[in-house]
């Protein structure tokens, strides 16, 4: 009977050396994969079916969406223009402002049309904007305002802030700072490049820090919780909670501006994101407007803050694991999976390769439920069929005994 130690000495220098060399470079390999887009589809479903089985409900919601929808967009004043009427965002803020919503932040692409403010905004749109501006200051007197602001990169890298349509001299708007005493925020609204995990605050090359959106609008509704936020968000993104957009309380915007205040109960005290929610090649035709993959599906920017929000008002984001962390766990796994696989024969390969991979998912389980951590193991697997390969084809040590003995 061929003993688990016989069967590793079996397998000659050979093997392990090439062992070693895949812990390596499958473990390097992984984290440079993990930064492409071909993984985030398998990670983002991954990470969603492991929230779908934490039997933690999130709480009571906080934050509302107020959407500007096809009706509007395409049969309604806003004649399917861009960029959206920015009266008819005035419109929306000061509604808002009568429902008394606790912080209205505003995700819409407001950039300039040069990008470094020679050109502000466009003469054509210059009494919208006005009313725009004039909205969300006198709104503002009364309740937090949050203001998108849109990242670019300078001539010799670093972040840069674009220039927005309401930072003309006439009508600046500043926003919050340590030394400004005011209820308007403004927080960049880029994605982090992986989606699931909240956006960090950025350090800006004029020396300024800025929040990303989410964190803005935290800041607006708890100071001191967006602190704490903000410390803990500075040396990793935090992986993201996801909730449903059905768990949202949803208002389209015709709805919003056609109803009384005292119909809009459900919007009093609350964060009220307003967003876009329309096809975007006419009525019902073609996809939907700035739509994102995330665990839950594909969603609306509006719902990926909001989701973001919560996560952060709940403490229900998940730090990832440190890099050096992960490497010395997933290298360990590694050995673990090559040790079981040379002791296997072709079907025992296959089996140990698929209960490796069901293994990891419950490692992450684990973590998630007990330590409120997560990790991509993406490592491991590339090891698993790689290794698989090569010891069942290349250097398989019966193989490479029954040639020495010439009976191959």
């Amino acid at each position: 009977m061929t003993t688990f130690r016989s069967r590793v000495i079996e397998a000659g220098y050979r093997h392990w050396l090439v062992v070693a060399l895949l812990v390596v470079g499958c473990i390097w390999l992984g984290h440079i994969l993990g930064e492409a887009k071909i993984w985030r589809v398998a990670h983002s479903r991954v990470y969603g079916f492991l929230q779908r089985l934490d039997p933690r409900q999130p709480g009571s919601l906080r934050t509302a969406l107020v959407l500007i929808e096809d009706e509007e967009y395409w049969k309604g004043r806003l004649a399917g223009r861009a960029p959206t009427k920015r009266d008819y965002l005035a419109q929306l803020v000061r509604a808002l402002d009568a429902a008394n919503a606790a912080v209205i932040a505003i995700d819409f692409d407001l950039r300039s049309p040069a990008p470094d403010g020679s050109l502000v905004a466009h003469p054509d749109y210059y009494a919208e904007t006005s009313a725009f501006v004039n909205a969300v200051r006198d709104v503002s007197t009364n309740r937090a305002v949050v203001l998108p602001r849109t990242l670019g990169r300078g001539p010799n890298g670093g972040y840069v802030a674009e220039s927005a349509i309401y930072d003309g001299p006439d009508s600046k708007l500043v926003a919050r700072s340590e030394s400004v005493d005011t209820n308007l925020y403004e927080g960049y609204i880029e994605g982090a490049f992986d989606l699931r995990r909240i956006p960090s605050p950025v350090n800006l090359r004029s020396g300024r820090e800025l929040a990303p959106f989410s964190l803005a609008i935290v800041s607006a509704y708890d100071q001191q919780l967006a602190i704490q936020r903000r410390k803990a968000g500075r040396t990793a993104f935090p992986f993201s909670s996801f909730i449903a957009p059905s768990q949202f309380i949803t208002l389209s915007a015709d709805t919003l501006l056609k109803s009384h205040p005292r119909e809009l109960s459900d919007l009093a005290h609350k964060i009220v994101i307003i967003g876009a929610r329309w096809h975007s090649l006419g009525y019902n035709r073609g996809a939907l407007v700035d739509s994102h993959l995330t665990p839950v599906g594909y969603l609306q920017g509006a719902f990926v803050h909001a989701n973001y929000v919560e996560a952060l008002l709940q403490g229900r984001a998940v730090a990832p694991l440190r890099p050096a962390v992960l490497f010395v766990i997933e290298g360990f796994l590694v050995w673990i999976v090559a040790f079981l696989v040379v002791t296997q024969g072709p079907m025992g390969k296959v089996a140990t390769a698929l209960i490796a991979c069901l293994a990891f998912i419950l490692a992450n389980y684990f973590l998630l439920q007990n330590f409120g951590l997560y990790a991509d193991f993406l490592a491991p697997l590339l090891f698993i069929g790689a290794d698989a390969l090569i010891d069942g084809f290349l250097l398989d040590p019966r193989k490479v005994k029954d040639v020495h003995d010439g009976t191959g």
